[in-house]
């Protein structure tokens, strides 16, 4: 749904911000992700990453451009995304971003225009 989303650290147990598995195989478990709260009747909406055309309903998987819906995600590249995201965040909120999963990151939203 359209809309401005706060961002909170991932603590579950397929996903997580700070305590991510640093494995890159994906079936690892606690791969790297971010929660967005506020969602209304839904009990979760996270950002994470995609491999091909397997993704899980109702989330957000980083990718480049895809031409058409043929296109798979690449797993690699959406990792890769989703952890450049956290680190990013790290680097620009300093000593403010959250030390631990399971926080409001500050400062830090998702907006979201247009419904899928």
């Amino acid at each position: 749904m359209s809309g401005t989303y706060p961002l909170a650290t991932q603590n579950g147990g397929k996903y997580a911000t700070i305590h991510y598995n640093p494995n890159p195989n994906h079936t690892a478990l606690r791969r790297p992700g971010v929660e967005l709260l506020k969602t209304g009747h839904r009990s979760e909406i996270l950002i994470h990453r995609g491999i091909g055309f397997l993704a899980s309903v109702g989330c957000i998987n980083l990718c480049k451009i895809l031409p058409d819906a043929s296109e798979p995600i690449s797993f690699p590249g959406s990792r890769a995304r989703v952890i450049a995201m956290i680190d990013n965040m790290r680097s620009f909120l300093g000593a403010n971003f959250p030390h631990d999963d399971g926080f409001s990151i500050p400062q830090a939203t998702a907006v979201i225009v247009g419904d899928p």
